[in-house]
């Protein structure tokens, strides 16, 4: 073993599938490289621009799993780490490199993987099964494990006020939102409780910013206000009493900061994840997002005028999340370059 471990990441983005594959790799990356190991990402080489300008360091490209195996045959690692949507297991059984330990983070499972470990962050136990092939690989399952950015950590012991109703709103529907439920949301907004801050919070790879450009000015007389490309969105949340998402990462992060969610979800899993999180206390599922209607998005807030239901809220879902999966993901990796 080497005095400082080596790790590749490979990860992936895209307006179909949003930015969560990538940003979760980035917590992992930088926790490595603060804990001195030598870290290399690879980011797939069809990602949007704005998503590529989002990462803070050099990264290498590839274009398919051949373009990753061709990687891994140029350069000697200790350990690599796969987060894509789908990867392929052939992909997996041709890895070469005699000591080379291999770790997936998958959120669908369903399917036999040939690595060392797998990391499945959902809470959803369906999504979690693995079948058994000759490769034993050990699960790490559940919300533990899911590596957002430790500033939601640091928060998750933050005492939080709740007085009054509702006084802020945030939507922040992910990285990609390609239905575009973020426009059915302003939409049922526009009418609603002018005093009301209505924070849009739109990801790098947002398809319909110009459409939102163009009537930012009547929106901001209705007391909404947009951002892009948001680096820290940890203030953002806290100052609201309620934010809508779609059920993926950002459910998570609410949940960890203690800010109820009000969830209107683009896929299935993410429905499923609403609904695994609401019968355990924390957030509303409404339906899907571009297509639930503006009398159903009123009611899920109205719920939360009582600053009782958000403070249980805010409990249940900090006893679900704590934001501490990227130093777990960390101890596992490290405990696979040890084990020569």
């Amino acid at each position: 073993m080497k005095d400082r471990p080596s790790l590749a990441v490979f990860t992936e983005a895209s307006r179909k599938i949003g930015t969560g594959h990538l940003m979760e790799s980035l917590n992992v990356v930088k926790s490595a490289r603060k804990s001195g190991m030598d870290v290399e990402l690879w980011v797939n080489r069809s990602s949007p621009g704005p998503i590529l300008d989002k990462i803070p360091f050099s990264y290498g490209t590839f274009s398919d799993v051949h373009g990753v195996v061709n990687v891994l045959k140029a350069k000697k690692f200790d350990v690599a780490v796969f987060n894509l949507r789908r990867i392929n297991n052939s992909a997996l059984r041709d890895l070469p490199g005699t000591g080379l330990k291999t770790l997936c983070i998958d959120e669908l499972g369903g399917r036999t993987l040939d690595c060392d470990a797998i990391v499945n962050p959902l809470i959803v136990s369906k999504y979690r099964r693995y079948p058994a092939s000759g490769r034993k690989a050990r699960l790490y399952a559940g919300a533990d494990y899911l590596a957002i950015s430790p500033k939601f950590a640091e928060a998750n012991d933050r005492r939080r006020a709740f007085k009054g109703v509702i006084r802020e709103v945030s939507v922040s529907m992910g990285g990609a939102d390609r239905s575009g439920a973020t426009l059915n949301i302003i939409d049922a907004l526009s009418g609603w409780r002018k005093e009301v801050r209505k924070n849009i919070i739109l990801g790098a790879a947002f398809p319909f910013f110009s459409q939102l450009k163009r009537v930012e000015k009547v929106l901001g007389r209705l007391n909404f206000k947009i951002y892009r490309n948001v680096k820290n969105v940890v203030p953002l949340f806290l100052k609201s009493d309620v934010v809508f998402t779609a059920g993926g990462n950002t459910l998570y992060e609410l949940a960890c900061l203690g800010v109820p969610a009000v969830v209107l979800y683009e896929d299935e899993h993410e429905r499923e994840s609403g609904l695994a999180f609401q019968r355990r206390g924390f957030g509303a599922c409404l339906g899907k997002g571009a297509n639930v209607k503006k009398e159903r998005i009123l009611a899920g807030l109205d719920k939360f005028d009582d600053p009782a239901v958000r403070k249980s809220h805010a409990i249940k879902g900090k006893e679900l999340v704590d934001g501490r999966g990227a130093e777990r993901i960390l101890c596992i990796i490290k405990g696979l370059s040890k084990n020569d």
